[in-house]
């Protein structure tokens, strides 16, 4: 078990985490996460229809932690007709079912609120189920109680799409990694060079939302930027699911591009004519060198993000225990 991971939550720890979504719920969908339909389609495409092409015909297709539910939206987009996104928090279920309203997708789309112990009620029985970047923010036991609750939710062999950060031990990492990973973080400079000289100026609103994103930042690294948000340890998914799916397929799909649209995002506040001229050359460099680095191994100081296609076992293991000694 990752060494940073929380085997168990408590409420004050659960209040925590909800206050802080409701408190960055904006910047994280304007800047952080969710940023542009234009850029979820040129980072995120890919991958998305590969989910939607497990999901059979008319098949119902239930989303786990949709936030703003802009990934439901893309899935109906991309062909899924049957789609359903649960999330905890009000606000950002409001978000979501006015933001599928305004791209003509409600009526294949829908949104509920609602918690761990809901999900049944809610989602009812589906053929695939997407955790995109969800697991990492609940605890190890709590992971272990929704893959329990998503395993009755589906039907007989139905899929599992698992999505979340691996953070890789540096020790696994190789120099041709490294080189490719310089260049990522080189280009997420880019878009604030000429500060130093008076050139790249901020303006208030940009500083405002740097003030702000710096304060989200509430765990101690790995963990953070929320309260309970923790990534996987390599083969930490595999153990966990392994009672209950058999994972069939992984592969890494993203590591340092979304920091780059980013800081191209946060320039736009103060230089929008500049920021659109470099937009999409940047961006486009970015997930090129991406894509060499996902070849690799990646530094522990960062995350990369893998899917994982996990089937339903017919018949299941009984969950593996945990020591009382790893808990925290």
């Amino acid at each position: 078990m990752s060494a940073g991971r929380l085997y168990n939550s408590n409420p004050d720890l659960d209040a925590a985490e909800f206050k802080w979504w409701q408190k960055f719920a904006d910047v994280e969908e304007r800047f952080c996460w969710v940023q542009t339909p234009a850029v979820q389609r040129f980072l995120r495409g890919r991958y998305v229809k590969d989910i939607v092409s497990m999901a059979p015909t008319g098949a119902r297709v239930a989303e786990l932690g949709c936030g703003a539910g802009w990934l439901c939206i893309m899935l109906a987009k991309l062909g899924a007709s049957d789609v359903v996104g649960i999330d905890f928090s009000p606000e950002q279920i409001g978000r979501a079912r006015r933001y599928a309203q305004e791209s003509g997708v409600d009526k294949r789309v829908r949104f509920e609120v609602g918690n761990i112990e809901e999900i049944s009620e809610r989602v009812g029985k589906c053929h695939l189920i997407v955790a995109h970047a969800f697991l990492h923010h609940l605890a190890t036991t709590e992971i272990r109680k929704v893959l329990a609750k998503i395993h009755r939710c589906l039907t007989p062999r139905g899929h599992l799409i698992i999505w979340e950060p691996v953070q890789y031990p540096r020790s696994l990492a190789r120099n041709s990694s490294e080189m490719w990973k310089r260049v990522l973080w080189w280009l997420t400079s880019v878009p604030n060079r000429g500060q130093r000289w008076g050139i790249r100026k901020q303006s208030e609103e940009e500083l405002n939302i740097r003030r702000i994103l710096a304060g989200r930042q509430v765990g101690n690294p790995p963990q953070g930027p929320s309260p309970k948000e923790t990534p996987f340890s390599p083969g930490e998914i595999e153990m966990l699911v392994d009672p209950l799916f058999d994972v069939v397929s992984s592969h890494r799909c993203m590591a340092g591009s979304l920091r780059v649209a980013e800081e191209l995002l946060l320039m736009g506040l103060s230089h929008p004519y500049i920021s659109r001229a470099l937009f999409w050359p940047l961006l486009w460099t970015a997930r090129l060198v991406e894509i060499q680095v996902l070849k690799h191994d990646a530094p522990s100081d960062d995350w990369v993000f893998e899917m994982f296609d996990c089937v339903a076992k017919e018949k299941t293991t009984a969950p593996i225990s945990v020591p009382a000694s790893t808990m925290n």
